[in-house]
């Protein structure tokens, strides 16, 4: 956790260790941390403030006042109070999943991650990550099987590796007749790919 720049989590232990835990120096004091909550816990009993800490209390029956408390979709038999009839959750879509978690999308929690970065808190991280043409071109690259080491290094023209190896692509393409493609559509068709993957 020491070394974590940020954090994407329930409400479970590395939630409290996002807060608890210094940061290196040079670092904010504060570690950025996504919470998705769903509707079990009142914020203002678990929430801490400097999170980005994603709830449905108060939006269903369930948790209109100020969370339900139940842990549980199905009952585990494992003789713990929490698989009673009455402690587990009555409102679950198929796979069983609490309606409140179901009802948080994923983008709603790549739009908390981004807000670290659109205030600055994680600017200094976002300088020296690898671009997200570089990574969608080492995607693509991985996929098609002709990744090749020194990718990210600088080229002898001054020209980043990732470029050169695009041109490389272009060319070839050109040589075999191929339509010349976007560069922009070529990155959005590897993170439709990757999504794709992920489901």
């Amino acid at each position: 956790m020491y070394r974590a720049e940020g954090v994407i989590t329930p409400v479970s232990l590395p939630m409290h260790l996002a807060a608890a835990v210094d940061t290196p120096p040079g670092r904010p004091r504060s570690r950025p941390c996504v919470v998705i909550a769903g509707g079990r816990e009142p914020p203002h009993f678990t929430a801490y403030p400097h999170h980005q800490y994603i709830h449905r209390v108060g939006a269903l029956p369930c948790s209109d006042q100020g969370g339900c408390w139940r842990s549980r979709t199905v009952a585990l038999g494992d003789g713990d109070e929490k698989d009673n009839p009455g402690q587990l959750c009555v409102n679950v879509v198929p796979g069983p999943l609490p309606r409140c978690m179901d009802m948080i999308a994923a983008r709603e929690v790549i739009e908390r991650v981004e807000l670290y970065f659109e205030g600055g808190l994680l600017d200094a991280a976002m300088r020296t990550a690898p671009a997200i043409a570089d990574l969608a071109a080492r995607l693509r690259l991985e996929i098609h099987g002709d990744f090749e080491d020194g990718f990210f290094e600088e080229a002898t023209a001054g020209e980043r590796r990732v470029d050169v190896v695009w041109k490389e692509n272009r060319e070839r393409a050109a040589r075999n007749g191929e339509p010349r493609r976007d560069r922009r559509v070529e990155e959005r068709d590897v993170l439709a790919l990757v999504e794709a993957r992920r489901r």
